[in-house]
């Protein structure tokens, strides 16, 4: 069965011994019975609800599919790049100059795109750890419950166990990582997302002498677990944002450093195609050589304003560039 479906059914599970241990929890002498039955049973139900969100077997596959996009970067770095200075070595002239600039300027934007790639790889990391962590403390609480109900049933005396909840602690811990030493801006811009607000350790108390106690206590204990992975989840936002910015340039400052200008390269009436080759060249090969425009330069798209809005995860409902429609990135470059 699915996560899904083993949710569906341990709310099942739980809902029946509500319904048979109610009495357990709700004072005879009150006057809407009905209506606090049905409450518990409705908050037992929206808690499961909430339980089946999220699977960290995607975020998983996203993890290792920016690994792998890393590893692309590199190779496409060496294969194009480093190896173009042996050409370029004869090519003189201010053409020369600026498509050498270019070429170092490519070279950054490579080393700035395999951090942007990073970047986002340990937002996503911290996401998978984030949902793992959240599973593991839903299964612990299912546990914790029906090891109290067990008990009960066994020697008729209270329970008692505890559950210790890690979500946050998983997500600060990578953001820790990125934050210690000298990272590159987008990576400190991500981990310092994840570290805000520190270390919330808290601990799931499972403890009741009769059995609609223990699906009561269950709720106030489930309600820890979904206020920790709330947490967990606004900090991740905000690291995928830390990325997002750094590579749309809100700022107007970073986009320069991951889509350089194109280079300006002309060919005049002074070119000669015989002053450009190395000495060793076989006769006939410069006579191909083309002496007009060398590539035409494609036509880059139009900004506009929203091409460069983002949404901040801290802004309000209410603020207007909320209500604005959400354009595709502008840059293909990117």
């Amino acid at each position: 069965m699915s996560w899904s479906d083993d949710m569906d059914t341990h709310c099942a599970t739980f809902q029946e011994v509500w319904s048979e241990n109610w009495s357990d929890a709700i004072p005879i002498f009150m006057d809407d019975l009905e209506g606090e039955f049905n409450k518990v049973d409705s908050q037992l139900q929206d808690m499961f609800t909430a339980f089946k969100a999220g699977d960290p077997e995607p975020a998983e596959q996203a993890v290792a599919a920016l690994s792998g996009v890393k590893s692309q970067i590199t190779e496409d770095m060496h294969q194009n790049l480093n190896g173009l200075d042996l050409y370029l070595e004869d090519w003189r002239g201010d053409a020369a100059d600026n498509f050498r600039r270019y070429t170092y300027q490519m070279k950054d934007a490579l080393m700035r795109k395999q951090e942007c790639v990073s970047a986002a790889e340990q937002a996503m990391l911290a996401y998978q750890q984030m949902m793992q962590s959240y599973r593991d403390a839903i299964l612990g609480l299912i546990e914790s419950s029906q090891a109290a109900m067990d008990k009960i049933d066994e020697a008729n005396e209270m329970a008692s166990d505890k559950v210790k909840l890690s979500i946050i602690a998983t997500v600060v811990a990578v953001g820790a990582a990125l934050t210690a030493g000298a990272a590159a801006p987008v990576l400190a811009g991500v981990g310092a997302a994840l570290v805000a607000g520190g270390t919330s350790y808290q601990i799931l108390t499972m403890q009741a002498e009769k059995k609609g106690e223990v699906i009561v206590k269950m709720i106030e204990e489930g309600d820890k677990i979904l206020a920790e992975v709330d947490d967990a989840k606004e900090r991740v936002s905000k690291a995928f944002f830390a990325v997002t910015e750094y590579v749309t340039n809100v700022n107007e400052e970073n986009l320069p450093d991951v889509r350089p200008e194109r280079p300006d390269i002309v060919t005049d009436d002074k070119f000669d195609p015989d002053d450009f080759y190395h000495d060793d060249q076989p006769d006939g090969i410069a006579d191909d050589m083309r002496t007009d425009g060398l590539v035409e330069e494609p036509r880059k798209p139009d900004d506009n304003p929203r091409d460069r809005r983002i949404v901040d995860p801290d802004a309000g409902f209410w603020d207007l560039d909320r209500m604005l429609p959400s354009p595709d990135d502008a840059y293909p470059e990117q």
